[in-house]
């Protein structure tokens, strides 16, 4: 296997990608939670650009763009950048309360990532979405439920402490 050399100017592969969503405006209510929503992405650090279009009964949303890097990539940017992550959380926000990233919003970055990896057929982005979605994992590990050895429960004596303590 021969390496070709990389150039000067060559760039190393990247992934650009945009989160669209659709959230509903039929009823006040709606109107107010999806503002919210969108109000928190264009204040997300990280996210550039929100693009909004109402259409009839919904607010169509595109985020990005989130560029996601390959793990050989010598910069010292995320293979997978968190405002991706966030921006699922920002969808997802009830009216008025800040956005958080919990499991679920993990899982649905980590679908919506399958899904980009499925559309591609380029090795290069292949690979880099395959580093993404491992960053993804890694998060999941984090978020997922404690192992049997660290979620029992201990309890002390009842007479452990003194009445002074």
């Amino acid at each position: 296997m021969v390496k070709k050399a990389r150039l000067a100017n060559e760039l190393p592969p990247t992934v650009e990608v945009h989160v669209s969503a659709m959230l509903p405006c039929e009823s006040e209510d709606d109107k107010e939670t999806s503002s919210w929503r969108i109000t928190a992405l264009r204040e997300a650090e990280g996210i550039n650009e929100v693009h909004v279009d109402e259409s009839g009964d919904t607010f169509k949303v595109r985020c990005g763009p989130f560029v996601l890097r390959s793990a050989n990539d010598p910069q010292e940017e995320p293979i997978l950048p968190i405002a991706l992550v966030y921006s699922f959380a920002c969808l997802s926000a009830a009216n008025q309360e800040e956005p958080e990233v919990t499991l679920d919003e993990v899982e649905a970055c980590a679908t919506f990532l399958e899904g980009v990896k499925a559309s591609r057929a380029d090795a290069s982005a292949i690979e880099i979405l395959d580093g993404a979605l491992a960053e993804v994992d890694a998060l999941l590990g984090d978020a997922g439920p404690l192992s049997d050895n660290h979620a029992v429960v201990h309890e002390s004596a009842p007479d452990a402490l003194t009445a002074g303590e």
